[in-house]
């Protein structure tokens, strides 16, 4: 068995300056706890770099505790993204379209989402903000995808649809509290 001689590394603060020549943090936006669901797109990215490579960019939502019913449903249709919950759990309504442009309300379910639950939502599919269950811990997650970010400082996003649920409609879930 041959013996490795052992270096020791010290450890260093993030804020140290050789950091910023090897990553950068990601600043999340501040929040107003009284001004409602708050959506910050595209907040930071990174690049993939492969050839051709996409940016691929972090997101933000933050939800305060509220029992509203919600109308306006978002998907991307080129990208699927990634949910990273960093506080609280929360109910969210999500669908497939079978049957033309938008989800039937039969097409939508709601799903319980935990605190801390990291998960990848597919092509297409129909999402919308969602409900904390909890009153006092409002929930915060990031959505990673390419497709949040405007094109030449345009409105009109990248991979970002955004619609109102047709016939009037609006939805809530059924909550089990």
């Amino acid at each position: 068995m041959s013996s490795k001689t052992v270096a020791r590394i010290p450890t260093y603060p993030l804020e140290h300056p050789y950091f910023s020549e090897i990553a950068h943090m990601v600043e999340l936006p501040v929040t107003d706890p009284d001004a409602g669901i708050q959506f910050f797109p595209a907040i930071d990215g990174f690049e993939t770099g492969s050839v051709g490579s996409e940016k691929i960019d972090i997101s933000y939502l933050y939800v305060p505790y509220h029992r509203d019913s919600l109308c306006s449903f978002d998907k991307h249709p080129h990208n699927e993204e990634l949910f990273v919950v960093l506080q609280g759990s929360f109910h969210m309504i999500a669908g497939l379209s079978k049957h033309g442009e938008f989800p039937r309300i039969e097409e939508l379910r709601c799903f319980y989402v935990k605190e801390g639950d990291i998960f990848i939502q597919k092509r297409n599919v129909w999402h919308t903000a969602c409900w904390p269950v909890n009153p006092e811990i409002p929930v915060r997650y990031l959505m990673v995808l390419s497709g949040h970010r405007s094109l030449n400082e345009e409105e009109v996003k990248v991979d970002h649809y955004i619609r109102e649920l047709p016939d009037n409609y609006a939805v809530i879930p059924d909550f089990p509290e």
